[in-house]
């Protein structure tokens, strides 16, 4: 991370000496924090210092990061965040005190959508209640500041204000530049100095941290790799948690890099659409109602159920061929199969349509591994298609390579139906991919509004070196629908193909032809 406060001096002539960075990411569905030290950077520039593995309930779960969901008392003032905000509204829930609280749970996607800083943008909490959009960020900011503070190793000295604090932003938003005055207010309000505050594009941050990745960090890089060649493209393909971004960039001399182009994409493509697949299975099994009341109910044990599938769902391979177990909130299903089918569990779901793929052992729910498998399905193609979309053409260029980077590139099935779609491309997979996320990656084209009856329009993007607070206008695609392409006809121009626009054209969008046709070589 010092590496980013470096390439920031660069770029800008500013130089400061400073004992800690760290770096904060707030995602669509998890945020976290992770940081490095002067006297570290000097021995090994990759040294990433990343929080102890977080906690929910006294149990430790895989991921480095939190959900992102904030408590706020009935004053609007900071109660609590990520697991301890889960938890604790989950117990509000059942005592039916929940309307004396302000719950908001993944308002990042809100906030990612901001058309404008002026005026007070208010954020609606899950049961409708509203306050001011900038308290609801620097609350989150501001629980993120104090763990890192809390967890800081004894000994070293550090004070709050002795941190460069940076802070990551979607790069392929509609509004980038907003989102970056946004963060900017609330991290003020948050009692961060604007000295001591770098917000940082998500593509950016992730490009300057892999491209000092040795080789042996990249699985499936050839020997001798390097992503520092002047000239290469990089298409940065940012898989999220909600959301699924793609960003070009290419490299220029020294630590100087410019922005091609950024192409939101959203809808169906993100680690949640394997949830929706798996809570739609288990209302299948055991009907809406009885799904209904666990959620208002036993939300604890809704929520434990829906953690032990993360953990379950982020470490599936395809090479497991046996059955899958899930660890169930046993007590409070069989409370509820007796409550709505006067038989347990067991016994239900035995009766479902699901006999011969699903049974109960134990406090276990064990999955036929095809079935398990099938949850997946429908994402990865939807993932498999876009990709697909994007690079089919007419020209390759040689020096480009497809980066892919956020939490759910880490799904082990994903890495391996990328690696099988695309068996002529070379792959990469960094082995700490959440750990890059926090320092700076994180995370729109709907799915399910691409229309390819009609050309795509002119790809607009203004090239630019890449610095930190440069305001500048790049305009995006407009959002596509990956459901209705045809693959088995002509595609229509290319993501990545130089299209040649009027004058006029060029002057209304400040852009020229910067977009490019590109992919041979892939990393994950």
């Amino acid at each position: 991370m010092l590496d980013v406060l470096r390439y920031q001096n660069e770029m800008t002539g500013r130089k400061r000496d400073i004992p800690l960075v760290a770096g904060i990411a707030i995602g669509t569905t998890y945020s976290g924090d992770a940081f490095s030290t002067r006297d570290t950077y000097k021995i090994d520039p990759l040294k990433i210092h990343a929080n102890p593995i977080w906690k929910a309930d006294g149990r430790s779960y895989l991921s480095l990061k939190i959900p992102t969901c904030l408590l706020l008392n009935t004053n609007k003032e900071f109660d609590s965040f990520g697991y301890e905000a889960e938890n604790k509204y989950a117990e509000l829930v059942m005592n039916g005190q929940q309307d004396d609280y302000y719950y908001f749970h993944r308002f990042q996607m809100k906030i990612r959508n901001i058309q404008s800083v002026k005026g007070d943008m208010v954020l609606m909490d899950i049961n409708g209640k509203p306050a001011p959009a900038v308290e609801v960020y620097a609350h989150s900011i501001r629980a993120l500041v104090n763990h890192l503070m809390y967890t800081l190793p004894q000994g070293t000295g550090v004070k709050s204000n002795d941190i460069q604090l940076v802070i990551t932003v979607p790069g392929t938003c509609n509004w980038t530049e907003y989102i970056k005055e946004f963060t900017r207010k609330s991290a003020e309000k948050a009692g961060i100095q604007q000295d001591n505050l770098l917000i940082l594009k998500e593509p950016e941050a992730a490009f300057i941290y892999c491209q000092h990745l040795p080789t042996e960090k990249l699985s499936g890089a050839k020997h001798g790799f390097s992503m520092s060649k002047v000239g290469s493209r990089y298409i940065i393909v940012d898989l999220g948690g909600a959301t699924f971004d793609v960003a070009v960039i290419e490299k220029l001399t020294g630590d100087g890099i410019k922005e091609v182009c950024r192409y939101p994409i959203k809808g169906g493509c993100a680690a949640t659409s394997i949830d929706t697949e798996f809570i739609q299975l288990f209302g299948n099994i055991f009907g809406e109602p009885f799904l209904s009341t666990m959620k208002g109910k036993h939300p604890l044990a809704y929520l434990d159920l829906l953690r032990e599938f993360e953990a379950v769902k982020m470490t599936m391979t395809s090479t497991k061929t046996k059955d899958i177990n899930i660890k169930l909130p046993y007590c409070t299903l069989d409370s509820l199969c007796k409550q709505y089918f006067e038989r347990d569990v067991t016994s239900t779901v035995m009766d479902s349509s699901y006999a011969s793929l699903i049974s109960i052992r134990g406090d276990k729910m064990r999955l036929d591994n095809k079935l398990f498998h099938g949850l997946f399905d429908k994402t990865i193609k939807s993932i498999l298609d876009i990709l697909k979309f994007m690079f089919k053409r007419e020209n390759r260029q040689t020096d480009t390579v497809l980066l892919l980077v956020g939490s759910f590139s880490e799904c082990p099935l994903v890495q391996e139906a990328i690696r099988k779609a695309f068996p002529f491309n070379q792959k990469t997979n960094d082995s700490d991919n959440d750990v890059q996320e926090i320092v700076g990656l994180p995370k729109h084209f709907d799915v399910n509004r691409l229309d390819l009856k009609r050309s795509m329009p002119p790809s607009h993007f203004d090239s630019r070196v890449s610095d930190i607070d440069e305001q500048a206008k790049v305009e995006l695609f407009e959002y596509v629908d990956i459901q209705k392409i045809d693959f088995t006809k002509r595609s229509p121009p290319s993501l990545f193909e130089e299209d040649r626009i009027s004058d006029s054209a060029k002057d209304t969008c400040n852009s020229g032809r910067i977009c490019y046709d590109c992919v041979p070589k892939y990393f994950v």
